[in-house]
């Protein structure tokens, strides 16, 4: 995950304006292991900076996706939510709330998925390994 300062350093190095609003949207996204949607990112980013659309939320997602500082992953349902781990790793998707869990790798299993990538291939720049099924919550209100 990314460090906000590290970021925003980064950004400022590719030309990108550093806007209270973007501050804001790396400090809600830091750390968080929750895959918020953009909706949610909106509104948890509007406690700390008032004056922010969900359209500058979008498009801030937009430029950290872009510059590789989030992952974006979708629910069976189609909603986008976003990932700020860019580390190998994979997701468990519960069908029923639509909610995703990091799932680690060992490294050994990390190590070996990169054996299947072509060797003419130019540059892996993502895995995406998901699992999905039911999450425990959804199963025991399920069994209630």
């Amino acid at each position: 995950m990314f460090d906000v300062k590290s970021a925003i350093s980064m950004l400022k190095g590719k030309g990108y304006r550093i806007t209270p609003q973007r501050v804001a949207v790396l400090r809600v996204l830091h750390n968080n292991t929750e895959h918020p949607t953009a909706e949610e990112i909106h509104r948890k980013t509007m406690k700390l900076q008032s004056n922010v659309s969900i359209a500058t939320v979008y498009n801030v997602l937009e430029m950290l996706e872009k510059e590789g500082f989030i992952v974006v992953l979708q629910t069976p349902d189609g909603t986008r939510r976003y990932d700020p781990n860019t580390e190998l790793h994979a997701h468990f998707v519960c069908e029923r709330c639509n909610r995703i869990f990091d799932v680690e790798l060992s490294q050994n299993l990390s190590k070996g998925l990169l054996f299947f990538v072509p060797e003419d291939s130019s540059e892996v720049k993502q895995i995406n390994i998901s699992f999905f099924g039911i999450c425990k919550r959804c199963a025991q209100q399920q069994t209630s």
